[in-house]
């Protein structure tokens, strides 16, 4: 979905689209940027009629989704493997140090997952690069952790000091993730 949803921003944003989209072209948009990511990154296979069927639209051909995966494709100028906010997550996640459990951070995993796809729903976060947001998410991740899987004062500077060192980013001091990270605590506090 994130993916699918980067497409779309990126279409609307590129073509000015949005300003001479009728609602079945939208629906026609929506669902030939879902079908690419879906064909890129999803394991399972999705039919044409799968499609068709979330589209609830029967206006709409497989050869207008078809054409429209390839406009797609053309006006993204085949950048269509964008970094995501999960996948910043992933990596910054996977460099916490060995002494962390693979449960915990089999947990954090998790948890960024849920509050990735949440933050889509957040207009804030739209104008914030993907690697800002997942550090955002991870902090936020990290401070869930119930007792039992809290992960040590030390540890969390060790886990700083790496993120600054690979991304450039501080998990302290930042205003832009310590607000990022406000308005995912929020989002979590009414989801």
């Amino acid at each position: 979905v994130t993916v699918a949803m980067t497409y779309l921003d990126r279409m609307l944003s590129a073509s000015m689209l949005h300003l001479r989209l009728s609602k079945n072209q939208c629906c026609l948009l929506s669902m030939a940027c879902l079908k690419l990511a879906i064909k890129l990154l999803e394991p399972r296979i999705f039919t044409m009629n799968d499609m068709i069927k979330l589209g609830l639209n029967s206006s709409i051909s497989p050869e207008q989704v078809v054409q429209m995966e390839q406009d797609i494709i053309f006006t993204l100028e085949w950048d269509v493997l964008p970094s995501t906010t999960i996948e910043f997550a992933y990596y910054m996640i996977c460099m916490l140090p060995p002494e962390v459990p693979r449960s915990t951070k089999y947990v954090l995993q998790e948890l960024s997952k849920y509050l990735s796809e949440l933050s889509i729903c957040v207009y804030n976060f739209v104008g914030f690069r993907s690697s800002v947001k997942a550090l955002a998410i991870v902090c936020v991740a990290i401070d869930s952790l119930d007792a039992g899987s809290a992960i040590s004062t030390d540890t969390q500077c060790t886990f700083a000091i790496r993120i600054y060192e690979t991304f450039g980013l501080w998990t302290h001091d930042d205003e832009m993730i310590a607000m990022l990270k406000e308005e995912m605590n929020h989002l979590i506090c009414h989801n």
